[in-house]
């Protein structure tokens, strides 16, 4: 940021450096925040048998018009890439000659530290999605109808 500077006196330098520090403030303090927030989206390894088996990934919304959100439909093994947030996921799976499986893969919240960084850190995964995670993996095996 340009800003006006008095040259008048003596203490020009200070008043300088301190208008650039004022200005240099905003983009430092988004910079850390950046660096506090968690990653917002995770892997999660599913396996499923038999191979002709579907499982699809939903979890509800606050959005009325859209109540659920498809997160993916997955065959065999398949890493998922879904976006963290604080709702459980619901695992329905299929196939042909064989019992409906159904699983719910729970939305576990992460415990900060303590201390204003680590408050405002847990603010910003709360409001991200990033304080919550899902189990890495997954194993599903249907049985035969």
């Amino acid at each position: 940021m340009v800003g006006i500077y008095d040259v008048s006196g003596s203490d020009m330098s200070i008043k300088i450096m301190l208008r650039r520090l004022i200005s240099l403030s905003p983009a430092a303090a988004v910079a850390s925040c950046a660096s506090l927030a968690g990653d917002t989206v995770q892997s999660i390894t599913i396996a499923v048998s038999p191979e002709t088996a579907i499982c699809r990934l939903t979890r509800s919304t606050i959005d009325a018009e859209r109540p659920v959100e498809i997160l993916g439909d997955v065959r065999g093994t398949t890493n998922l890439i879904v976006a963290r947030n604080s709702r459980d996921i619901l695992v329905v799976c299929t196939a042909p000659g064989f019992v409906r499986h159904q699983r719910v893969l729970k939305a576990e919240a992460a415990r900060g530290g303590k201390g204003v960084l680590a408050s405002m850190e847990q603010f910003l995964d709360e409001t991200t999605g990033a304080a919550y995670s899902y189990p890495p993996s997954l194993d599903i095996k249907l049985d035969p109808a």
